[in-house]
């Protein structure tokens, strides 16, 4: 829709409500469930094609297409510049290596509690305006991203129950650890690039936060949410 008072056209979107109590914050049974959920997801993918006329975007460099705004974070510290290049970096390293050669399918791409409910009985997805094509082991390590600081029997339920439909794709340790901290990227990125004005006053608190995690896992090889 046309939108006069910010000069340009603006995506409106409605969506139906979708009943159920909210997996936010997840637990374990949320874990095991949403690991069964996402592989089945996955293989459905492998033999799914979009629409004729449908596409979807790329998924195959840490932030997924977007404008890179990381540089122009406002008031960090050059050693906080110097992290968040160096990270950009080796996380579009290991996205190029993974990529190489590989079958890409269509990804939920955004799976955490804050996208599930308990319908039913059943954990129901919603939420797939980050949808694309990219790794199955992309998913995977963009839900353990928002497990990293919790109790790691999470993470273990949702790869163990990811084992009992769907092989867990093999990666290495460094690798995946990667993805998980380029989500970290993709996000202290999208802050900085919204037109949401709430989320905008977030952008530099952010960026610092962002910056304590990414320089964490480029010292360990780990990745954590646990450092504010």
């Amino acid at each position: 829709m046309d939108a006069p008072a910010v000069g340009r056209s603006l995506l409106v979107t409605a969506a139906s409500w979708l009943d159920g109590r909210d997996a936010e914050p997840l637990e374990p049974a949320s874990a095991r469930a949403l690991g069964r959920t996402m592989a089945t997801l996955h293989l459905h993918a492998e033999t799914w094609q979009p629409p004729r006329d449908g596409a979807l975007p790329p998924l195959t460099e840490p932030l997924f297409g977007d404008e890179d705004a990381l540089d122009s974070a406002p008031d960090l510290r050059p050693q906080e510049r110097a992290v968040l290049a160096e990270a950009r970096e080796r996380t579009g390293e290991a996205f190029a290596r993974l990529h190489e050669g590989a079958s890409l399918r269509a990804l939920h791409a955004d799976l955490h509690g804050g996208n599930l409910k308990w319908h039913d009985g059943s954990l129901a997805v919603f939420d797939f305006d980050d949808a694309g094509i990219g790794l199955p082991v992309l998913g995977l390590a963009i839900s353990t991203y928002y497990l990293r600081g919790e109790d790691p029997a999470l993470e273990a339920a949702l790869r163990d129950s990811y084992a009992q439909v769907a092989p867990v794709p093999p990666v290495a340790h460094a690798d995946l650890e990667a993805l998980v901290a380029a989500r970290q990227l993709l996000l202290a990125n999208a802050l900085l690039i919204t037109t949401t004005a709430g989320w905008r006053a977030e952008a530099e608190r952010y960026a610092h936060t962002a910056a304590a995690r990414l320089e964490h896992w480029l010292r360990t090889g780990t990745f954590t949410c646990a450092l504010a």
